[in-house]
């Protein structure tokens, strides 16, 4: 065959692989298969023809195709070392269907556990993970201590191999150049080639072997099993780690309360593809971070074996941002997972274009994995956004004079040296200086507030002529001897008219349940050039809470501030505070808003209106002007998509025009 006809050849057989591979990545499997099977006859021996088969038949779990398929690809292309590892994984899975077949035709027969089964039961028991004993225990081979660790090791080295690979020697001697540290390093070895490192110069403290090569969550778990650290750093074989990697893995946790920490990736060795390591490298600055990488995080051993470690059957790649989703259950703080970028590592990346493709590929099926196994994976991802950056949030430990290791956190209110209580994030912000006011114009005043229990511990609420909280009251509930608290419905308040110069209603959706009636009530109570501030969810469970909520008011009040905020776990006054502003226009999804009014009277604004004076109160004339203004464009784009709407707007602003002039 002359080399055109190779090329031709080629050139016709990229596409149809192509599209089989696009396919069977959408989880069309069939369709793939049909698609191999029809170009069989001309393109069987081109590499990769036999490679999709496999994946194809693999997630059909039509596992003995599937290997025979690996085994062809195999044939054709030795050195590759993808087909050769789902070779091994294919065989370990056929080999224990065989073995599970045995076990069924010989199941009233009398189980006899093994030595080294009692040493990885007794693990199993101490660590609460018994329910994952049957599963392990078919792979589980021997447990071996090498040499003998430091007594209470500060961290624990997993290091997963199969043998391949050869930087697992370099790895080694780089652990063993920190030998200063109070460390262990285990093995778990998926083949016997990796016991040559282990030799009396090597850091290796115990050696797991495996039976076959499983899934590398599996194994990251069976090593964890073993370990006596306090926490647990994940390596794979190919990783080298860059000189004091486990000072600063102690370091992050003894500076900062955290439950997990991810470390730089350098991609090596360095080619034209390393610009594509996504993520490898955040910056230099140390910061609240989910675990988005496979390998350089380590965890504290107690939340990991609490939550259950990795999932032992996640696609390659999916195991820590999995793992760093469902640490939220037991320590919902994300501050808690940081981003450290003095603990680096150098990584084997693509080293050309298909291996590139390839782990495109496969981070695009992990993602899309995630988005099915957790349907607020994108939140939970998107939650970390606002501390992109932002090391002033992490919570730092600091040692007392009593020796005693306490928590500073950044975030909470905290006891200074005069007893007084200081943070640098609370409530205050959102009712002060976010909506443009201060302690001064609460002070001496009458003040209610609707739907929150936290207010009444502001500092400028003991400054209040009158503190009314109106919300459910409880038996055993407590509050500050110059709060009045009453439970009454915001529809009915029970005040009499004008007796408040400052309204505060948060929490819309449970404090609110007729928002016509609510409107007319705050009107009522709130005196004139009185202050209404709104601080809510909007877009969410109410019917009426989205981002025009603020119209209903303009009859009594002027708008004088109104921004919007995105909505994440943190709640509402917190995710005000630390939130970036942004468009609501024709936005659909869940955010915050506060808006602050000022109450008025026909009169009053006929005055500022008619060229009186420029401020009656604190109305401004051109805030009269701004209601009026966007009363207008509001119909103007209502028009497009809802003209009856548009008209209903465009008529408000001109009587609204027309009534204050007259």
């Amino acid at each position: 065959m002359t080399a055109d006809m190779v090329k031709s050849k080629t050139d016709n057989w990229v596409p149809i692989l192509s599209r089989a591979t696009s396919l069977i990545t959408r989880g069309q499997h069939e369709e793939g298969l049909q698609v191999l099977d029809n170009a069989k006859d001309k393109f069987h021996k081109m590499l990769g023809f036999n490679y999709a088969r496999a994946i194809a038949f693999t997630r059909l779990k039509r596992f003995s195709e599937a290997l025979e398929s690996a085994r062809l690809e195999l044939e054709l292309n030795p050195t590759d070392e993808h087909v050769s590892k789902l070779v091994d994984q294919l065989e370990g899975i056929s080999s224990a269907q065989k073995e599970k077949a045995v076990s069924d035709r010989q199941a009233s027969a009398p189980v006899t556990i093994s030595e080294q089964d009692d040493v990885l039961t007794q693990q199993l028991k101490e660590r609460g993970w018994m329910s994952k004993c049957d599963i392990y225990r078919d792979h589980f081979d021997s447990f071996k201590v090498l040499k003998p660790a430091a007594f209470n090791p500060s961290i624990s080295v997993v290091i997963t191999a199969d043998g391949r690979n050869g930087n697992l020697k370099q790895s080694l001697e780089a652990l063993r150049l920190e030998r200063e540290y109070n460390y262990e390093v285990i093995l778990v070895n998926y083949s016997r080639g990796t016991s040559d490192y282990c030799d009396s110069d090597a850091p290796v403290n115990k050696l797991i072997t495996l039976k076959s090569h499983v899934n590398s969550y599996l194994a990251r778990n069976i090593g964890a099993l073993f370990a006596e650290g306090l926490y647990l750093l994940f390596l794979n074989e190919d990783t080298i780690p860059f000189r004091n990697l486990l000072k600063y893995h102690l370091y992050a946790f003894e500076k900062y309360d955290i439950i997990a920490c991810r470390g730089v990736l350098i991609p090596h060795p360095q080619n034209e593809f390393s610009r594509f390591a996504v993520g490898y490298f955040l910056g230099e600055d140390q910061f609240p971070h989910p675990m988005d990488v496979d390998v350089n995080t380590s965890y504290s051993s107690d939340i990991f074996f609490r939550i259950g470690g990795y999932d032992d059957e996640m696609s390659p790649g999916g195991g820590n941002p999995d793992l760093s989703l469902r640490l939220t259950s037991l320590e919902p703080d994300l501050r808690k997972q940081i981003y450290f970028p003095f603990a680096a590592v150098y990584e084997p990346f693509a080293q050309d274009r298909q291996e590139l493709i390839r782990e495109y590929y496969q981070r695009e099926e992990t993602r899309e994995h995630l988005k099915i196994q957790h349907t607020y994976f994108l939140h939970f991802i998107r939650c970390f956004k606002k501390f992109d950056f932002r090391s002033d949030l992490l919570i730092r430990r600091k040692r007392d004079d009593d020796g005693n290791i306490r928590s500073i956190d950044p975030l909470k209110l905290i006891e200074n040296s005069s007893g007084e209580l200081a943070s640098i994030m609370d409530a205050d912000k959102l009712f002060t200086e976010i909506v443009n006011l201060d302690d001064e114009d609460y002070s001496g005043k009458r003040v209610l507030v609707i739907g929150s229990d936290y207010l009444p511990e502001l500092k400028w609420a003991n400054r209040t002529k009158r503190f009314v909280s109106v919300r459910p009251v409880s038996a055993s509930d407590k509050h500050p001897s110059h709060v009045e608290v009453t439970d009454a419905p915001v529809e009915d308040l029970p005040f009499e008219d004008g007796l408040f110069e400052v309204v505060v209603l948060t929490d819309f959706s449970s404090s609110v349940k007729d928002i016509d009636k609510t409107v007319l009530e705050l009107a009522r109570v709130t005196a004139d050039d009185g202050i209404l501030i709104i601080a809510m969810k909007v877009n969410g469970e109410s019917y009426f809470s989205d981002w025009l909520i603020c119209d209903r008011f303009e009859k009594w009040f002027l708008m004088e501030h109104e921004d919007h905020r995105r909505c994440d776990l943190f709640g509402l006054h917190q995710s005000y505070v630390y939130n970036q502003s942004y468009s609501h226009a024709q936005c659909i999804e869940e955010g915050i808003l506060i808006a602050r009014m000022r109450r008025y009277t026909e009169a009053s604004v006929s005055a500022v209106f008619a060229g009186g004076e420029n401020k009656i109160g604190r109305i401004e004339l051109n805030s009269v002007k701004m209601n009026v203004k966007s009363t207008l464009a509001r119909g103007l784009s209502q028009l497009k998509h809802n003209p009856e709407e548009g008209l209903k707007s465009i008529k408000e602003a001109i009587a609204l025009q027309y009534s204050v002039i007259a």
